[in-house]
């Protein structure tokens, strides 16, 4: 019932109440006039008897409405639909310049692991049912050869990866970074390699390229894929690790051929790989790995892996 209509009906009753009673007031505990279906997108004010003009968190739109900016200056609900919002860098207001980054989201929360302009690598999360962001978490020094970082949530938090370079055995090497946030934003496991190219000296991988990673419930462990150039081609190589960063034996260290080739059809150039888990009740240590196919635009292919098949007590 709309407020004006209501408020004129109350005072009819009110009229006929005071007739035979003598008296009458209108200080009742009135059920709320407000309802989102009369407020164009936005939810009700908390008072209950209007609708809210601006938005400023999530839940201050209607179901099927998103707000359109959410740094606080206030925004519109607008239809959720596939086109992209004004403000979506409002997400994170006041982040670091970022050169890389990736992102994944649940039901409340968008955690995102991105690169600044100085090499450190940083996270930050974003808690959609308040509108609240966490505050920025140092994951990595500077190092100008940090790239490509992807992102992953599990139970308790989420695993990090990116590409590196050090000074290892004489020679630049790249090298797989591995780190790990708790779900209240502590860096639980700082940054370690879990994976160098070309060291020991006897492998001859030369780069570490576009790493992705994804949270494998069944087997309690992270499945990081990648790709590596070897004397012709980019290869594609996967690893399975804990959320402690150790070996699936809970070694600390990954030995080099954790890392498991991936056998490819077609063969060829394969290039930034993105993993996906096949969710079979049967078989649950399945992955589908989709990447680019040769140097140029030639298109995608896909290969399934098992995660069955490493080495025992390995990736």
């Amino acid at each position: 019932m709309k407020p004006l209509a209501r408020a004129a009906r109350l005072a009819l009753a009110c009229a006929a109440l005071a007739a035979s009673l003598g008296a009458c007031s209108l200080l009742l505990d009135l059920e709320a006039d407000c309802t989102p279906a009369d407020c164009n997108g936005f939810q009700c004010a908390p008072s209950g008897d209007v609708c809210l003009q601006t938005c400023r968190r999530p839940d201050e739109c209607a179901t099927g409405f998103v707000c359109d900016d959410l740094s606080g200056a206030g925004g519109a609900c607008l239809p959720r639909t596939c086109a992209p919002l004004s403000n979506v860098g409002a997400f994170f207001p006041g982040a670091a310049i970022t050169r890389n980054v990736d992102a994944t989201a649940d039901a409340s929360t968008l955690a995102a692991a991105f690169v600044t302009t100085s090499g450190e690598v940083r996270f930050k999360r974003y808690d959609t049912s308040n509108g609240a962001a966490g505050e920025e978490v140092v994951v990595a020094a500077a190092n100008p050869e940090a790239r490509d970082p992807a992102i992953a949530a599990s139970p308790g938090g989420w695993g990090l990866v990116w590409r590196s370079a050090e000074l290892i055995g004489g020679a630049r090497r790249d090298v797989l970074r591995y780190a790990f946030v708790t779900a209240d934003g502590a860096l639980a496991v700082p940054p370690r390699n879990l994976w160098i190219a070309g060291f020991p000296a006897n492998f001859q991988e030369k780069s570490v390229d576009n790493p992705d990673i994804l949270w494998d419930d069944d087997a309690q462990a992270f499945a990081v894929v990648f790709a590596s150039r070897l004397a012709s081609n980019s290869e594609l190589f996967l690893l399975r690790v804990r959320a402690e960063g150790t070996d699936l034996d809970g070694s600390a260290e990954l030995p080099h051929d954790a890392a498991r080739q991936i056998t490819l059809t077609p063969g060829g150039n394969a290039l930034e790989p993105r993993i996906l888990l096949r969710a079979l009740p049967d078989d649950p240590d399945l992955y589908d790995v989709v990447y680019r196919v040769g140097a140029g635009d030639l298109g995608l292919s896909m290969s399934t892996v098992s995660g069955d098949a490493q080495r025992p007590g390995g990736a």
